[in-house]
């Protein structure tokens, strides 16, 4: 049961299966009705119930993902995405509030 009040989650995964606390921090999102958005490239084969898979392609295209050289880690690119996620749904026009007239005169 999902809650109005309560944050869309937003994850990003990379690669095909899901590691045992991945899941069950998804899980335990949608459990206490958050909606859950989980950002990936491939096919996930053990996303929990209740999850939406999303295109990440739709914030950053595949062939921009980068790793560490020597780690493999893709950390880096997940900051990245993070900061391209939060541009596409917080962007919005200024509204017409209070100062309004007085900024944009």
């Amino acid at each position: 049961m999902m809650s109005n009040n309560l944050p869309t989650i937003h994850a990003l995964w990379i690669g095909e299966k899901l590691g045992a606390i991945s899941r069950c921090c998804l899980h335990s999102f949608v459990m206490r009705g958050h909606e859950v958005h989980l950002h990936t490239y491939a096919d996930i084969i053990d996303v929990p119930n209740g999850v939406k898979l999303v295109d990440a392609n739709k914030i950053i295209s595949k062939d921009q993902i980068i790793k560490h050289k020597e780690t493999g880690s893709y950390a880096l690119f997940s900051d990245i995405f993070r900061y391209e996620l939060m541009r596409a749904l917080l962007h919005k026009p200024i509204s017409k509030g209070l100062f309004h007239n007085i900024i944009f005169k």
